[in-house]
């Protein structure tokens, strides 16, 4: 079953369940939030003009958004074992991981990181300047870029 919708302007794409949502190029998101609750999927192709973008997944779900740019901040929460997927760029990315999951930003240029990873999960992030990371268990973060000194705590790994 294929639904296609036409709005002047995309806020919030959400889906609770096995679905998924495929979203074309589109433009003037104030602020862009992706949320996945279960196994579902979310596409998201090309957003521009986007001034902060929070995505959020629960379950073992997955969320690809690419060729994003984002004016300010990237949030980003996954608390379980799913994979997100973002490309583009943006002033400043937090992630916060728990669980399993697989975070790819390493196409996600970023000036400012922050990441926190509880469990076994991953996470790559592209950065300019410092990447401050937090790591209880096993989980690696993975760090790209011209990223300068690293402020880290805990255990578990990170490759610079």
């Amino acid at each position: 079953l294929d639904i296609t919708v036409r709005m002047p302007q995309v806020e919030k794409l959400e889906v609770l369940g096995s679905g998924t949502i495929r979203s074309g190029r589109f433009d003037n998101a104030d602020h862009l939030v992706l949320v996945l609750k279960g196994s579902g999927d979310v596409l998201v192709d090309g957003p521009e003009k986007v001034n902060a973008l929070s995505i959020e997944v629960s379950g073992s779900g997955d969320v690809f958004c690419g060729d994003v740019d984002v004016a300010s901040r990237t949030i980003i929460a996954l608390a379980g074992s799913g994979d997100i997927r973002v490309t583009g760029r943006t002033e400043s990315i937090d992630i916060g991981l728990i669980g399993s999951g697989d975070v790819d930003a390493g196409e996600f240029k970023a000036s400012s990181a922050k990441v926190r990873i509880t469990g076994s999960g991953e996470a790559e992030v592209n950065s300019t300047s410092a990447v401050e990371s937090i790591v209880t268990g096993s989980g690696r973060v993975n760090v790209s870029g011209s990223a300068g000194s690293e402020r880290s705590r805990g255990v578990g790994t990170r490759v610079y």
